[in-house]
């Protein structure tokens, strides 16, 4: 059999080729630490780990979402704590009103801290997140959510009730952020009071059922009627109430020096004796809502010295139980939070989980086996290098090394 020259380096060529060739694939498996270095080296498999490996990026994702999660919890509850500590401190000055014997220096004393708590109340309502971004106001995270109304004198919740959702597992989403409409929430009613004449007769003004008041207030609101009413006398003990367009509200005796209206109470100054001409002008706001710091707002401009004789007293006992109202929303967010962390807390937990379990199949796919690898690493070695000593012995082969 003839061998050309051409035909025996091309053979031995291809045999150093596929040598080098194996040996490259176990250097490159060995340098990449995986076995499947292209699809066509096990397709099955090459697809499997390929959605082990989208798996395993989504579950970075959600543990990136979860930190993000965390962050703006712990955030909302560190300001909900300080907001229950300024409504607590709020209710043990309200406490020492009522029960104590003040006097007019006490109070104001008194009403200059509770300005101080309104205005860190405030801060933390509108407090913002590390974005920069409202806590507390929803959808709307630009716009300040709790706004002072200065034609109503009270604070106001001016954002929405949304709640912005982070994905934490592909079934699992949960609230970033917390609404101020519930831990801000009203919690009460305030209908303002004034005597626009006939002062003189007033010893004491107390509204001692307010949502009898306040009921009283809407209904002549919603039918149209002024809220406002006129107590006149007829000189003989007897008073009768008109709204300003002359409906008769109420009519009757006066009782000890006390007209009873509606859950309002008016004491007759000691020295009065109302003839037949005076007349007592009682002027009411609309009624307005108050969410905990309206309330801080109005218990201090109370003790101010706003409103007549008696208002300030009833407005410490009336801020005594709206302001456990107001602790209850807050404590009720808190642990609303405290919920959706826990929650958080299992779904790390799963993803973690998730994560071992999808490691360990994708390294029983298309992870070295280095004790192997190594092995063929040395075998192909040996085998280049003989290839070598072969094509390099043959090429040195000629008739004349024969001829003597």
């Amino acid at each position: 059999m003839r061998i050309s020259t051409n035909l025996m380096f091309q053979r031995g060529l291809d045999s150093l080729q596929r040598s080098e060739s194996a040996l490259y694939k176990v250097q490159q498996q060995l340098t990449r630490q995986t076995k499947i270095l292209s699809p066509s080296d096990d397709p099955i498999a090459n697809s499997q780990v390929m959605n082990l490996n989208n798996a395993l990026a989504q579950n970075e994702q959600f543990m990136r979402n979860s930190t993000s999660l965390e962050a703006n919890l712990r955030q909302s509850e560190a300001n909900l704590d300080g907001v229950n500590s300024g409504l607590q401190r709020a209710r043990e000055l309200a406490v020492g009103v009522v029960n104590g014997s003040y006097s007019a220096d006490d109070r104001k004393a008194v009403a200059k801290e509770l300005r101080a708590i309104e205005k860190q109340l405030v801060d933390q309502a509108n407090a913002r997140d590390a974005q920069g971004e409202y806590m507390f106001a929803g959808f709307q995270s630009r716009k300040e959510p709790m706004q002072y109304d200065a034609s109503t004198q009270s604070y106001q919740y001016v954002s929405d009730q949304g709640a912005r959702n982070i994905q934490l597992t592909p079934n699992l989403k949960l609230a970033a952020n917390e609404p101020g409409s519930k831990p801000f929430a009203n919690v009460s009613q305030r209908v303002d009071i004034n005597v626009e004449s006939g002062q003189n007769l007033v010893g004491e003004l107390r509204v001692s059922n307010r949502e009898q008041f306040t009921d009283f207030t809407e209904q002549q609101q919603s039918n149209g009627n002024p809220r406002d009413f006129n107590i006149s006398f007829d000189g003989a003990g007897n008073y009768s109430i008109d709204d300003t367009s002359g409906n008769n509200l109420a009519s009757g005796a006066i009782t000890d020096g006390k007209i009873s209206f509606n859950g309002m109470d008016i004491t007759l100054a000691e020295d009065a004796s109302p003839s037949a001409s005076d007349t007592i002008k009682i002027s009411n706001g609309e009624p307005i809502g108050r969410n905990p710091i309206t309330l801080v707002s109005d218990l201090a401009a109370a003790l101010e010295g706003k409103g007549t004789n008696g208002q300030w007293e009833d407005e410490a006992s009336w801020a005594l139980d709206d302001l456990n109202k107001a602790m209850d929303n807050v404590v009720g967010t808190q642990a609303d939070i405290g919920t959706r962390m826990n929650v958080m807390e299992s779904a790390r937990t799963q993803l973690r989980d998730a994560d071992v379990v999808n490691q360990t199949a994708r390294a029983e796919l298309a992870d070295v086996d280095y004790n192997e690898a190594v092995t063929e690493l040395v075998k192909n070695e040996t085998l280049y290098q003989a290839s070598q000593q072969v094509f390099s012995r043959i090429n040195q082969l000629s008739l004349f090394d024969y001829v003597q």
